[in-house]
């Protein structure tokens, strides 16, 4: 989980992103909350949580399976739009094309491009829930916090219309491991209703929250809208 934690932080640093805490929670729904927070290694979630994530694992299992056999080769659309801390807007659309790493089954939305963007396809094996995805398609529960090597993950979910949601916080282990310092936030809308059809399961948007260095009130924002639904 480390390495996607990297490459989402190198989106925020190629663009600089952001907005004020208050009005990134009223549009999301999920707060910033930065600093140091307490944590209970492999909590697991509440059951009105799991269900949720059930559907979203579920779905990322299908659209693994249709993506595998059926999209191959596809064009992926998507808008990109970055917030800075001087609130300055830039938006752009890029064009991928999905492919299979044959290794390691990976998925990814490939494009000849300088610019940074979530590449990988969240799967029910691959991804930022690969972890609860294993235990709650095996019938158990899923984590709600999780330690891996030296970070801390929070996962928070919530259902909407015909869709759901799950953020993530993530930030530094503190050295007596009951706690971490929150650096970012990774939020997922997920289209998990059966009438999408062959696209169930598409992250129909990713946005990365992070402070901004020189300002409490501030956040650096970047948001990745898929424009096929």
């Amino acid at each position: 989980m480390n390495q996607w934690k990297v490459a989402c932080l190198s989106i925020l640093l190629f663009f600089s992103c952001g907005r004020s805490y208050e009005e990134e929670a009223d549009a999301d729904n999920v707060a910033f909350n930065g600093g140091t927070q307490s944590i209970e290694a492999n909590s697991k979630l509440s059951n009105s949580e799991n269900t949720i994530a059930q559907r979203i694992c579920y779905s990322f299992k299908t659209k693994r399976t249709t993506f595998s056999v059926e999209k191959i080769g596809s064009t992926f659309d998507f808008r990109l739009k970055n917030i800075s801390c001087s609130d300055a807007e830039s938006s752009g659309i890029i064009s991928t094309t999905l492919v299979k790493d044959l290794s390691s089954q990976e998925l990814r939305f490939s494009a000849v491009t300088q610019t940074s963007y979530f590449s990988q396809v969240q799967t029910d094996i691959t991804g930022y829930l690969e972890e609860t995805c294993t235990e709650v398609l095996q019938g158990r529960t899923g984590y709600k916090n999780l330690i891996k090597e030296s970070t801390g993950y929070e996962f928070s979910y919530l259902a909407l219309n015909d869709s759901d949601q799950v953020s993530i916080k993530y930030g530094s282990l503190s050295e007596s491991g009951d706690s971490y310092t929150v650096e970012g936030v990774i939020t997922l809308k997920v289209a998990t209703a059966n009438s999408y059809g062959e696209l169930q399961g598409v992250v129909s948007s990713a946005t990365q929250i992070l402070p901004c260095q020189t300002s409490g009130s501030k956040i650096q924002t970047f948001e990745q809208t898929f424009l096929g639904l």
